[in-house]
C-alpha cells in the first residue's frame, strides 16, 4: 500500500517542463493532488516543486504576508498560470508553497512532508485554516537548520516499534514531542523506552530516573540490535510505511514528520542515506521490565544528581507477550508479537 506522499512524488516526477518560458515565477506545470479537487502539485519554470492551494477569501481578514526561508518561499493570493498534463491552461489566485532549493533530495523531502501537512486541510480552507498549515510547514523547515537532538539509530529504533505495532495510531499519539523527554512513549502511568545497540550485546545507556520511576509507574524497555547495511531500510522508509498504514489520519502523519524533523534537525540528509537491517532488528527485539534491569541503587545521596550508566541486559529475562499485555494498553495493544 502506498502513502499519499508516495503518489504525490510520482505525479511530481512525471510533470514535464517542455515549452515553458524560463524565469516566470507565476507559471507552473501542474497536476491535481490525489484526493484534492482544487489543489495542485506543480513544477515552476526551474523544475522546482510547489504546492498551489486554493482558499476561501471572505475579505474580512488581512492578507497573509509572504514568507521567505533558506529553502522555502510562501506567497498568498498569487496570480498563477497553470498548464496541466492534458495541455489545458488555466489562471487563478493561489497560495503557493514552493521549495527554492535546487537540491533534488531536499525537493523530494519537501514534496513528501508538505503533502502530509496539506492532507489535513478541508476541501475549501479558510484563511485561518490555511495559516495553521503554513505555520506547520514553516516550523518543519525551521527545524532543519537546528542541531540534531538524537542519533539516527535511536530515531530509527523508535520508528521500528511504530511500524510493527498492531495499533500504530495509539503509539504515534503516545510518542514524545520533545526528543529530550525521559521516555520515548507514555500513556498515563505506562512508559516505554526504546534502546538500540550496534554491538551485538545488549548494553544500553540509562539515566537513574529512567529505571527508578515514580511509584505506580510501569516502565518497559524495548531493546533492539541494529546494523548498518547497504540494502537496508532508512528512517524515511519506515516513515512512509507507517503513513501507508494510517491513511485517513493526516494529523497523526503530520505529527510523525514534525517529531522526525525536530529529532534529526540538520541531520536529515544523513538520515536519507543511513540504512539498517530490518530483519535483524525484528528478530532481536525484546522487552524488559525496568525493575529487572541492573541499576544504581536507590535512594541516591541528595548531593548526587544527573546519574547515567551502562547496563548489560544479556542475563535479564525478557517479557513474553502475555506479560506485556498484562501491563496495560500502551504496552500490550500497541505492540506486535508475531515477529
Amino acid at each position: 500500500m502506498s502513502s499519499l506522499a508516495d503518489s504525490t512524488v510520482r505525479i511530481f516526477e512525471r510533470l514535464q517542463l517542455s515549452g515553458c518560458p524560463p524565469a516566470d515565477p507565476n507559471l507552473f506545470v501542474a497536476a491535481l493532488m490525489p484526493g484534492r479537487s482544487g489543489d495542485y502539485i506543480a513544477k515552476d519554470t526551474n523544475g522546482r516543486p510547489a504546492f498551489l492551494i486554493s482558499s476561501v477569501q471572505d475579505g474580512s481578514e488581512p492578507r497573509i504576508p509572504p514568507i521567505a526561508l533558506e529553502h522555502l518561499r510562501i506567497d498568498h493570493g498569487l496570480a498563477c498560470r497553470l498548464t496541466e498534463s492534458n495541455g489545458s491552461v488555466q489562471e487563478g489566485l493561489y497560495s503557493v508553497i514552493r521549495c527554492i532549493s535546487g537540491d533534488a533530495a531536499l525537493q523530494l523531502y519537501f514534496v513528501r512532508t508538505v503533502t502530509t501537512i496539506i492532507e489535513s486541510l478541508p476541501a475549501s480552507p479558510t484563511q485561518l485554516e490555511l495559516e495553521k498549515v503554513i505555520n506547520c510547514v514553516v516550523e518543519l523547515f525551521r527545524q532543519m537548520s537546528l542541531a540534531p537532538r538524537k542519533t539516527i539509530q535511536g530515531l530509527w529504533a523508535e520508528l521500528l516499534l511504530i511500524a510493527r505495532a498492531t495499533e500504530p495510531c495509539l503509539l504515534i499519539g503516545c510518542w514524545h514531542e520533545n526528543p529530550d523527554d525521559l521516555y520515548d512513549f507514555g500513556l498515563g502511568k505506562e512508559k516505554l523506552e526504546v534502546k538500540s545497540t550496534a554491538g551485538g550485546i545488549r548494553r544500553h545507556h540509562f539515566s537513574f530516573n529512567q529505571l527508578n520511576p515514580t511509584p505506580g509507574t510501569t516502565v518497559v524497555v524495548a531493546s533492539v540490535f541494529v546494523e548498518v547495511v547497504d540494502d537496508g531500510v532508512s528512517v524515511f522508509n519506515l516513515v512512509e510505511s507507517i503513513k501507508a498504514r494510517i491513511q485517513g489520519c493526516p494529523e497523526l502523519a503530520s505529527r510523525i514528520d514534525q517529531i522526525v524533523a525536530a529529532t534529526l534537525g540538520s541531520g536529515w540528509r544523513q538520515a536519507l542515506e543511513a540504512k539498517f537491517d530490518l530483519e535483524l532488528a525484528n528478530k532481536s527485539l525484546r522487552f524488559y521490565s525496568s525493575s529487572a534491569i541492573p541499576s544504581v541503587s536507590a535512594p541516591l545521596d541528595p548531593a548526587i544528581s544527573d546519574v547515567h550508566f551502562t547496563s548489560d541486559l544479556s542475563d535479564v529475562k525478557s517479557l513474553d507477550g502475555a506479560s506485556l499485555v498484562s501491563k496495560g494498553i500502551l504496552l500490550g495493544c500497541a505492540l506486535d508479537f508475531p515477529h
